[in-house]
């Protein structure tokens, strides 16, 4: 498995760090650690052999949850003891490496960004949610999701609606319905309203009249 040539940076430093996993695990080939990572219904994520060679050579950022899937795969692989604080270190740095993406050249935008970016560095979690959505309407769905992930990490209700958005768009709607509910749970009524109507989108018609 050959690295990517990247520079220094945030993907880099990601990269990396699965990387060094991948050789202290002993370059197990690529087939035989999906079959490990399918089998295993304690990781969050189900990538392939493909994306697998993509996430440990660094060619492109693949989703959170498939990347830090396979650093904890590789870590249990090298016998390694201390999963939690690997997956949190993935974790985190695949959040800088998603929030470190090129935004549109546009003087309007890039001023939003420095503004909502300054707000949240003041411990504004709307800011962030704000953010989120300037990056999700400017394509950059990754970024988007990494950023409503750390707003509602922050206590904002309404982050978790979006995240739950952001998952339906990608077709995960198990992750959504439960983000809808987690919102709902914590009094955004928009998100109850959205759950009910996911759950008639998927054909669960009596579990949308139960809301």
């Amino acid at each position: 498995m050959e690295k990517k040539d990247l520079p220094d940076g945030p993907a880099k430093n990601l990269r990396d760090v699965v990387y060094r996993l991948y050789a202290e695990a002993d370059r197990p080939r690529l087939a035989e650690l999906a079959q490990r990572i399918a089998g295993d219904d304690d990781l969050p994520g189900s990538p392939g052999r493909d994306l697998i060679g993509k996430i440990i050579g660094g060619d492109g950022l693949a989703g959170q949850r498939d990347t830090v899937t396979v650093a904890v795969a590789l870590a249990r692989a090298a016998g390694r003891g201390d999963l939690a604080p690997i997956a949190d270190q993935v974790r985190q740095l695949w959040i800088t490496a998603a929030m470190a993406g090129p935004p549109p050249q546009r003087g309007r935008y890039q001023h939003a960004i420095w503004l909502y970016r300054q707000a949240a560095d003041r411990g504004d979690p709307g800011a962030l949610r704000q953010l989120a959505l300037l990056r999700d309407q400017a394509g950059d769905t990754t970024a988007a999701e990494a950023l409503a992930v750390q707003a509602a990490d922050r206590g904002d209700p309404g982050a978790l609606r979006q995240l739950a958005q952001l998952r339906e768009q990608t077709g995960d709607t198990a992750s959504a319905e439960g983000l809808y509910r987690q919102a709902a749970d914590r009094g955004d009524t928009d998100a109850l309203r959205q759950l009910a109507q996911l759950r008639e989108q998927t054909g669960d018609t009596t579990g949308a009249e139960g809301l």
